[in-house]
């Protein structure tokens, strides 16, 4: 993949919804996944066109911007079918991706371990498969840009009955991950609580905090694609299980949710769950109405599990924001990752799951 490779952002405006969030969002997904956005269109999405995905005289200046800057690629922060791909390729002459596969180049970028490899795997050929127009089509898994990195294959002819076959293998070894990794919970002589959150919430750095442990943590989407289980000392006597996994985002593929499903079994099974929260965050109640979704998309069983909010970087966040989040949760813990404030008031709020310890 070329070093920066500049992109071009086609935005959809939708009636009531505040656009600068949602541009901001892919702007830093497009920096995560190794590129630079050096002009964004934004459109009305009223009645886009059934061939193209976006109204057709959207089409020939889109176009003519990409042409104007010598943009790279052109990402559509929105969902657009094979049909409508190829068509706009053909005319706007310029590569085309939407933001399921900037976020699957992350996810590809940071699978460093075997598991998150079949994981990121598997989502890809889903992501693949209906793209493909007929029998025998070549795709380039590795190519030269966002969008076309693979977990391991440099280059994979593929057709509609490779991908199931390979499919198939993928979730069967997917599956002996998931079981093995419940035969290890069930050998866990303490509880497990699970951090959730959007991604770059702060999980990991709370994570090593609570755990006195050093794990890489970074300001970018998607670090932490494979589960992490750590002990933690809540008091003399009563010890804790925590696990950090992979963040959430808003439009996330389901299938996304699917092929991550023997990592973020953490979360089903956990007796507990932190969910981790950027105060600073200039709208933190949609990012956690975003992510208790996904969680009740994973298992609506979840629901029913004890919840703790846990509001992070509140030493840099708005002091109206921290008055909007304790006034609707008043019960939520404020603290800082960075500074350690609240932390000692998270780990006294731990001790409701001393009850259900495996130990006592």
């Amino acid at each position: 993949m070329p070093e920066k490779e500049t992109v071009f952002l086609v935005v959809p405006r939708y009636k009531g919804f505040d656009d600068r969030r949602n541009i901001e969002e892919i702007k830093s997904l497009i920096i995560a996944a190794g590129g630079i956005t050096v002009g964004i269109y934004e459109f009305s999405f009223n009645f886009p066109d059934v061939a193209f995905g976006i109204p057709r005289n959207n089409v020939k200046k889109i176009a003519q911007e990409i042409q104007r800057l010598g943009a790279d690629l052109c990402v559509f922060d929105y969902n657009l079918k094979p049909g409508q791909i190829r068509n706009l390729e053909k005319n706007i002459g310029n590569r085309v991706i939407t933001r399921t596969d900037v976020i699957l180049h992350i996810f590809a970028n940071n699978a460093h371990t075997s598991e998150a490899a079949l994981q990121v795997e598997t989502a890809q050929l889903q992501n693949l498969f209906p793209k493909l127009s007929g029998k025998g089509k070549e795709m380039s898994r590795l190519g030269g840009g966002i969008g076309t990195r693979g977990p391991g294959e440099t280059k994979l002819e593929v057709d509609r009955r490779h991908i199931r076959r390979r499919l198939a293998v993928l979730r069967k070894k997917l599956t002996l991950i998931e079981k093995r990794r419940e035969l290890l919970r069930k050998k866990r002589p303490w509880s497990t609580i699970a951090l959730v959150g959007y991604t770059n919430a702060g999980k990991t750095t709370l994570l090593n905090v609570l755990a006195k442990e050093r794990l890489k943590t970074e300001n970018a989407p998607f670090v932490t694609l494979d589960p992490v289980v750590r002990k933690i000392w809540i008091s003399n006597d009563f010890i804790l299980l925590i696990s950090d996994t992979v963040g959430f985002i808003s439009h996330l593929p389901h299938f996304l949710i699917s092929s991550f499903r023997a990592t973020l079994g953490e979360v089903i099974h956990a007796d507990g769950i932190i969910h981790v929260v950027d105060a600073s965050d200039d709208f933190p109640e949609e990012k956690i109405e975003i992510v208790e979704q996904i969680l009740l998309e994973l298992d609506e069983n979840i629901k029913h599990k004890k919840m703790i909010y846990v509001f992070n970087k509140c030493d840099i966040a708005n002091k109206g924001t921290l008055e909007r989040l304790l006034k609707k949760w008043p019960d939520g813990i404020f603290v800082s990752a960075k500074t350690l404030e609240g932390i000692d008031v998270l780990k006294k709020r731990l001790l409701i799951f001393k009850k259900i310890n495996k130990q006592n």
